[in-house]
């Protein structure tokens, strides 16, 4: 029943959480609903737990408040989706590229190069010094419900930290055992892993859509690039592969694996939209926001960085295409996330 309810939080909820961003002029595929879909959870997750954890509340606050309002947004996900599927927007899901015998070779390939990166994750162990604290605040806020008021170094209570407390990556993987039953360690050193390799590629795939449009071959070729590099990525310990093969269950891989290549994701779709004459929707500026707090729940300061890149690069495209509209709604995405910036810096 606990993995059960994990494919429910994992999958199911953000897929229908994904149908906010579907309209007839953007239909998404399936694996970019559930992407983006995971994203807006993710940045709630973010607000309401910053929320109690500087009120010092429990993780029991955290969870009723954030199912109620996780269940909202995926009835309206869904209620959205499923009207475009009525009137005939469908979502973009196609097989004919695999009829042609080159592309049926390179999906293998891929195929093959990301089974092996999930039977790693499953079956290899990595020690990693950040989990004395990182996986210890999330057992700890499991077990008793504290969060970030245990000293899990030793015993007794301890001040808030704001270096760690404003970024609850491990306080989301606490709430996923909770509902669960399923062992923090479990989540953090395995299934957390799977998923957010999986949900990179997802990413670079929705980057290759953009770049290469209804090129099949070059997409499937860029993915086995990508997955090479991952594989054969670990020339430090910094780099951004190595965080997310070895180090998943902690903020600074969710910023350097999924957060940065989304957001030049969405920065190549915007210049790609301005390149084309063809209109910037509101959505893409909700996806920045989305974005940006998703950063702030993996790292203080990767929210930080990220806010620089989406300000940096949209400011380049508007001095570039002389579109100086899009700079007002592109503050505007800043300012959810630059209000922990705020908060951090003030203590």
């Amino acid at each position: 029943m606990g993995y059960v309810m994990l494919f429910l939080w994992l999958m199911i909820l953000p897929f229908c959480a994904g149908g906010l961003f579907c309209t007839k002029k953007n239909r998404i595929s399936f694996g970019g609903q559930w992407l983006w879909g995971q994203f807006v959870l993710w940045a709630v997750f973010q607000i309401i737990a910053v929320y109690y954890i500087l009120k010092q509340g429990s993780l029991e606050d955290v969870i009723r408040a954030y199912w109620m309002i996780t269940a909202v947004i995926a009835v309206g996900g869904l209620a959205l989706a499923l009207k475009l599927w009525m009137d005939g927007y469908k979502p973009v899901h196609r097989k004919t590229f695999l009829w042609i015998k080159e592309h049926k070779a390179l999906f293998f390939v891929f195929v093959a190069l990301w089974l092996i990166q999930m039977l790693a994750l499953l079956f290899l162990a990595v020690n990693d010094g950040d989990d004395a604290y990182y996986m210890a605040i999330a057992s700890v806020a499991e077990s008793s419900g504290n969060m970030y008021t245990a000293n899990v170094y030793a015993f007794g209570g301890t001040e808030l930290t704001y270096r760690y407390a404003l970024a609850p990556f491990p306080i989301w993987i606490a709430f996923l055992s909770k509902i669960s039953g399923v062992h923090t360690l479990v989540i953090g050193h395995i299934l957390l892993g799977m998923m957010l390799v999986t949900m990179s590629y997802v990413i670079y795939a929705q980057i290759g859509k953009v770049l290469f449009g209804d090129n099949f071959r070059k997409r499937i070729q860029m993915l086995i690039w990508v997955a090479v590099l991952f594989i054969w990525g670990n020339t430090s310990s910094h780099t951004a592969e190595s965080f997310l093969l070895l180090r998943s269950r902690q903020g600074k891989a969710l910023v350097a694996g999924l957060v940065f290549p989304a957001m030049i994701y969405l920065l190549i779709k915007i210049g790609h939209c301005l390149e084309q004459n063809r209109k910037i929707t509101f959505r893409e500026f909700l996806l920045a926001a989305v974005i940006i707090l998703t950063g702030c729940l993996g790292s203080t300061l990767g929210g930080v960085l990220v806010i620089l890149l989406w300000g940096s690069g949209l400011l380049f495209l508007a001095i570039g295409y002389k579109k100086w509209t899009l700079l007002p709604l592109g503050m505007l995405s800043i300012v959810p996330g630059l209000v922990f910036a705020v908060i951090y810096l003030s203590h």
